[in-house]
């Protein structure tokens, strides 16, 4: 077995995102990305007739966005216990009904989408078109006010369009962005910092496991990993 050091590089310096501007994921490519959090319906809740409304809504909501735009809507399944609100004013029925579900394990459910915008021509980042050999870092629309503001616009009515569907008192889908600077809300809770976009969603060590455990991770620096719950390390053959 070999004892050489290999070459290394961080998982940050790996990820495409650059930064988080606005409320907005900046990649690496100068994509701009806004983030929603959607309350779905509960299950078995909606009749056949209510399923294809939503499902109309979302295809009209994503004729609705403009060219080159990107729609990446993301679920979580979590293993969670059922924590209840021993602290509100409840009637002798409700209390029970708590009690009888306190801790207990139970599926959670939490749904994003990413609506992004790309440019229209993607760069060549080989080494034959470097930095010094092309005319413009970041594309030009994508440096234009005007267009940024339409895509702005049109995620707008989208998300309007999936929140029109249903009572106008309860709509089936709720909808809530995705900020850098509000408490975290996947959940019972956030990122290790408290915060949604940057290190909530997007964390360092490249986990986004979303609710109150925040222990969950796919790797560790010490060349070691995580699978099937079971810490293992890499082993090199050469």
């Amino acid at each position: 077995m070999s004892n050489k050091v290999l070459p290394s590089a961080s998982l940050e310096s790996k990820q495409p995102i650059y930064k988080v501007e606005k409320d907005c994921l900046i990649s690496k490519n100068a994509d701009v990305t806004v983030a929603f959090r959607l309350d779905l319906p509960e299950i078995f809740t909606l009749s056949r007739q209510d399923y294809e409304q939503l499902q109309a809504a979302f295809v009209k909501a994503v004729r609705l966005l403009p060219d080159h735009s990107v729609v990446h809507k993301q679920d979580w399944y979590v293993e969670d216990k059922y924590a209840p609100g021993f602290e509100a004013e409840r009637t002798l029925l409700s209390a029970s009904y708590e009690r009888h579900f306190n801790e207990r394990p139970f599926l959670n459910h939490f749904c994003y989408i990413y609506i992004t915008k790309c440019a229209s021509e993607r760069p060549d980042w080989g080494s034959a078109s470097g930095l010094l050999a092309r005319r413009n870092i970041v594309p030009k629309e994508m440096l234009d006010k005007k267009e940024l503001e339409a895509f702005f616009d049109s995620v707008g009515q989208f998300v309007r369009t999936l929140e029109g569907v249903g009572p106008t008192n309860a709509p089936y889908i709720k909808s809530h962005r995705l900020t850098s600077d509000e408490p975290g809300r996947h959940g019972a809770g956030g990122g290790p910092a408290g915060k949604v976009l940057g290190p909530g969603l997007i964390r360092p060590s490249g986990t986004s496991r979303p609710g109150p455990d925040q222990r969950a991770q796919d790797w560790h620096r010490d060349m070691q990993y995580v699978l099937g719950g079971q810490p293992r390390r890499f082993t090199d053959f050469s």
